[in-house]
């Protein structure tokens, strides 16, 4: 049996591959799940990602710390989780 994984654009905009903050990012049951990082520059990631979203209905709904992530799945650097449902 073979499962086919369609990327839900609605959920995770293509726009996320294209940022360069942008470490990560998952539908996680309808919900954006964002791993980014963050930079004392410019516009803040929040900022960022809210501009990418304002074309779903999703809304932002909580940022973690990436020292308080505890996900054996993600083995990569980033700063922040963002989730948007």
């Amino acid at each position: 049996m073979s499962v086919t994984v369609r990327p839900n654009f609605d959920v995770c905009p293509l726009a996320l591959a294209e940022c360069d903050r942008v470490v990560k990012f998952a539908d996680v049951d309808g919900s954006a799940f964002v791993f980014a990082t963050t930079q004392q520059t410019g516009k803040t990631t929040r900022a960022v990602l809210d501009e990418i979203f304002s074309e779903t209905d999703l809304e932002f709904y909580t940022a973690r710390l990436a020292s308080t992530v505890d996900l054996d799945t993600v083995d990569v650097d980033f700063d922040m989780l963002f989730i948007y449902e």
